[in-house]
């Protein structure tokens, strides 16, 4: 009998023992805030523990690029409809001219041509104008065929050619015109990239004073 109660004191102590060792692991031999993977590559061989780092980092940063692509893809989305609330208010504008003009040039027909006391004409860039009567605005434009002969016309003046026969029709769609905006601009992209380039080129024949000269003048 008083053996079997030191065998069952010893393994009560065992037990203890063992229970204090885990707890004593847990608390001082797993730092808090240190990761579980640091933590196993302790346990690795320099080896073993070099391919483990190698893997852990390769993973994080697999994840970092995959969150900053998701994170452009919803930047993209957001950018892509302010630009097509953009053009929807502004075609609107459009519309809303193209009817004050067509609605002044036919009040224009019938009356004389001298122009009225409340009427007052403001000047406006690239050869527009813009008359004010009242609340409506309508818009003029100098087009490029009045000071060119068709064949003298760069492919630019030919498309703002179309883009205004495109507003003075009253048959043409917002989406014909649209369309038409597009080709302008992609045309005036073209032409900013080559002007790049030649004052570039331009650049590298100058010295310092023609280069000077030619900023001062707005070709540089």
């Amino acid at each position: 009998m008083t053996k079997r109660r030191i065998v069952l004191a010893l393994v009560i102590c065992l037990s203890v023992a063992a229970f204090a060792g885990q707890s004593f692991y847990r608390t001082q031999g797993h730092p808090e805030g240190v990761p579980d993977w640091v933590i196993q590559a302790q346990r690795l061989d320099p080896n073993e523990r070099q391919e483990y780092v190698a893997s852990i980092m390769q993973k994080q940063r697999e994840l970092r690029e995959k969150e900053e692509q998701q994170w452009r893809k919803q930047l993209e989305k957001q950018r892509q409809k302010e630009r097509a609330k953009a053009q929807d208010e502004a075609m609107k504008h459009l519309s809303t001219g193209r009817r004050n003009s067509h609605t002044q040039r036919t009040g224009q027909d019938k009356d004389s041509n001298s122009t009225p006391a409340n009427e007052t004409t403001l000047p406006k860039d690239a050869g527009t104008k813009e008359t004010h009567r009242g609340s409506q605005y309508t818009f003029s434009w100098s087009r490029p065929s009045a000071r060119k002969s068709p064949s003298e016309l760069t492919r630019g003046e030919r498309v703002c050619e179309e883009l205004l026969d495109l507003l003075e029709d009253q048959n043409a769609t917002l989406e014909e015109i649209q369309q038409k905006v597009e080709t302008l601009r992609d045309v005036r992209r073209d032409a900013n990239r080559e002007l790049a380039k030649a004052r570039k080129e331009l650049r590298e024949v100058l010295n310092l004073d023609q280069e000077a000269t030619l900023l001062t003048m707005g070709w540089l």
